[in-house]
């Protein structure tokens, strides 16, 4: 496994959670590529719904959590933090987070590719 990935999953740490079940980590890997919790959250970023967007970033922070996507889940904590604080999610933020996002989906389906082989 690429060291790449490994800073944005812990695939071993997941299997744990999991009880060592490849085929059941690829399916929960599987849902969360098909989820809309991104778009959702993107949407009400742009509609200024900051508490919408607040609960689709915990939404997306805690199938990070539970599917061990390290690196999402500690910028989804990071941006959480920011809207507890009143703070406004500037363009810079919001570009690393979506890219953080893009990175890890790439690394969800090389993951699944592996689980499946």
């Amino acid at each position: 496994m690429r060291r790449e990935l490994k800073e944005y999953i812990d695939v071993d740490g997941a299997l744990a959670r999991m009880c060592g079940s490849r085929k059941i980590y690829a399916k929960a890997l599987r849902m969360f590529l098909d989820s809309k919790e991104m778009e959702s959250f993107e949407t009400a970023v742009l509609d200024n719904n900051l508490e919408e967007a607040g609960e689709r970033l915990h939404t997306l922070k805690g199938l990070a959590g539970n599917l061990a996507l390290t690196g999402l889940f500690e910028q989804s904590g990071r941006l959480m933090q920011k809207l507890r604080l009143g703070e406004t999610l500037d363009s810079q933020s919001l570009e690393s987070y979506r890219k953080t996002y893009v990175l890890t989906l790439g690394y969800v389906q090389e993951t699944v590719r592996e689980l499946s082989e």
